[in-house]
């Protein structure tokens, strides 16, 4: 993938904006399947709860295609 860092706020809250695909070497940011969810927003919220870290991670589903984990 090819993104770019949003907004970061340190040890709190860090927003991912996917722009493209990088397969083989080569950049992609035009190809139908990449404009399909070209702009989706993953984002990450740090949370402190008595000691222990909660991560919450939301990602724009709409823009997106398939998730593979």
């Amino acid at each position: 993938m090819v993104s770019v860092i949003a907004e970061n706020i340190p040890n709190e809250f860090i927003s991912i904006k996917h722009l493209g695909t990088f397969k083989n070497g080569i950049e992609d940011f035009d190809s139908e399947e990449t404009r399909k969810w070209a702009g989706g927003l993953e984002n990450h919220t740090l949370r402190n709860y008595s000691g222990k870290t909660e991560l919450t991670i939301d990602i724009d589903v709409s823009k997106i295609i398939k998730i593979i984990f």
